[in-house]
């Protein structure tokens, strides 16, 4: 698959510097793609997709990661190429960098990339918070790129830099050297990273780089949570059966819902739990360290209790159907997994003798 983008990536190089490879500060290693399985290639052509399985990227828990592919900037450019040059083994010998074999000489020396590697990683256990992308490199000859530059797209935003580019002065050395592109980003879902090397101060980019490290760092986030005692559609009282990710139904017709969002964490939270679908009366949060009912719940009043109330938060009126609370983490601890469940009345509701209701629960686990 090609990729266009709407805007061509340029950037002004910075100083000819190799950083040496070193774990951010708090810094886990969230993806490493091991190249010891690569075979040196026998002729100058493109790879076949995917130039990379995604079983050949170890992850951190909470991370997954997809298939590494070759990409271009325009459709039709041929992409990247094996090169035979100093070919070898447990590595990848790619060019057609900053330039492109049916675009020659129109796109080259011109200090934008191409043709690009790929790969997107999904957040399963909470955000993921990136502070390093690292290559390990090295130039072929005069006519492969110099600067060492990256890309990514957060949760399907538009494409933007990360880090600094940073120039590699050396060539044909066959000394492989790590190059770091620092910064700070926060992905809730996916975090596609791309390599795009470029050419500069005299040199063309499409010649060839030997690489044989690629690695991404950061940390995984404890994440908002998810919902449970909402998963199917359940027989409340009365007979009165919910919808699914609802509460059992209330006045307004249908059941309530709960949703956390913000990052739960104890020293700086910004977590909080929204109910919606509600009838305009008041209610509160109840917090307790257990399920109920296996997470399905019991019957309790005109909806389900779904955890054991151990915390009574104070009553909240509702707005529009809405209520938000936050400021949860001073009743919890680090490493802690909590539930959470608004409770509301429901005046009008009697069916079963209570006239009050319950959102679905919500699960989360506190970080430091």
């Amino acid at each position: 698959m090609k990729h266009s983008l709407l805007t061509l990536v340029r950037w002004a190089p910075i100083a000819l510097t190799s950083l040496a490879l070193g774990s951010t500060a708090g810094a886990d290693v969230l993806a490493s793609w091991d190249f010891s399985t690569q075979v040196a290639p026998t002729a100058n052509v493109p790879p076949t997709p995917p130039v990379m399985a995604s079983s050949l990227a170890t992850t951190a828990a909470g991370v997954t990661c997809s298939d590494m592919t070759t990409e271009s900037r325009i459709s039709t450019y041929a992409g990247l190429m094996y090169d035979m040059g100093n070919a070898a083994p447990a590595e990848l010998n790619l060019k057609w960098w900053d330039g492109d074999s049916t675009d020659n000489p129109g796109s080259f020396n011109n200090a934008i990339n191409d043709n690009y590697l790929s790969f997107t990683l999904t957040a399963t256990g909470g955000p993921i918070d990136l502070t390093r992308l690292s290559i390990h490199e090295w130039r072929n000859g005069g006519g492969a790129p110099q600067t060492m530059a990256w890309t990514i797209i957060v949760d399907g935003g538009a494409e933007t830099p990360f880090g600094s580019p940073v120039l590699d002065p050396n060539t044909g050395d066959f000394g492989f050297d790590w190059f770091n592109a620092d910064g700070s980003v926060t992905a809730n879902s996916t975090l596609e990273i791309r390599f795009r090397p470029y050419g500069c101060c005299g040199n063309n980019g499409t010649g060839n780089l030997h690489i044989d490290g690629l690695t991404v760092e950061g940390t995984v986030g404890a994440g908002a949570g998810s919902e449970y005692c909402a998963e199917a559609a359940y027989t409340c009282p009365c007979f009165v059966v919910s919808a699914i990710g609802e509460g059992c139904p209330n006045t307004t017709g249908v059941g309530a819902t709960i949703l956390g969002a913000g990052d739960p964490s104890i020293a700086a939270s910004t977590f909080s739990l929204t109910a919606a679908q509600l009838p305009n009366t008041s209610g509160l949060f109840v917090q307790g360290t257990s399920a109920l009912g296996g997470a399905d719940g019991n019957p309790v009043g005109e909806g389900r209790l779904c955890l054991n109330p151990q915390k009574r938060y104070s009553p909240q009126s509702t707005s529009s159907g809405t209520v938000t609370r936050s400021n949860f983490q001073n009743f919890a601890s680090a490493g802690q997994s909590m539930n959470y469940q608004y409770w509301y009345r429901d005046p009008s509701n009697t069916c079963n003798g209570g006239g009050f209701n319950f959102s679905p629960a919500w699960n989360v686990t506190w970080g430091l």
